[in-house]
């Protein structure tokens, strides 16, 4: 009797101390989806960016004001607006830490990405920290809600954040 109170208290104690987080089962398919994004971003290609996101789509960078994308031709105008910038001077991207959080079970996520943009020498020209905000499947599709096992995450917003100092 004794060594099954040992075990019963072994296991609550286990389970109500325990460090571990709870995980969220689709974090490594958000972290691939975002890595996919962002080598598209590297290639400079707009439509495989495209294909990454849901619409409308929002971007929020700076103190600037939110930017709400319609349409596919205004995602391309404003991209190939950022492709000629100076912003889009990199040549590849290495990401230094993500964080993936679930919002809303099965339906919103939030990753949290700190990255460098490299030149063609591997040397950092900058590092940045952004917010990728992501909905699986369609946002505003009711009925498609409770079906949403087989749909992929997709880019809803992105949102810099000012990079903490190191």
């Amino acid at each position: 009797m004794r060594k099954l109170l040992f075990i019963t208290l072994a296991l609550v104690g286990n389970l109500l101390f325990s460090n571990e987080e709870d995980v969220f089962k689709d974090k490594k398919k958000v972290i691939r989806h975002l890595k996919s994004y962002m080598s598209k971003v590297d290639g400079k290609d707009l439509s495989g960016m495209y294909k990454h996101l849901s619409m409308p789509f929002v971007l929020h960078f700076d103190s600037d004001d939110a930017i709400n994308v319609k349409s596919k031709e205004e995602f391309i105008e404003i991209f190939n607006g950022w492709n000629t910038s100076t912003k889009s001077k990199f040549h590849s991207t290495k990401f230094e830490s993500i964080e993936v959080e679930e919002v809303f079970a099965n339906f919103l996520c939030v990753a949290d990405v700190t990255y460098a943009r490299l030149d063609k020498n591997g040397e950092t020209i900058r590092k940045e920290r952004a917010l990728y905000h992501f909905v699986k499947g369609e946002r505003f599709s009711p009925f498609l809600f409770f079906f949403k096992w087989w749909k992929t995450w997709k880019i809803y917003m992105i949102s810099n954040v000012e990079l903490k100092n190191a």
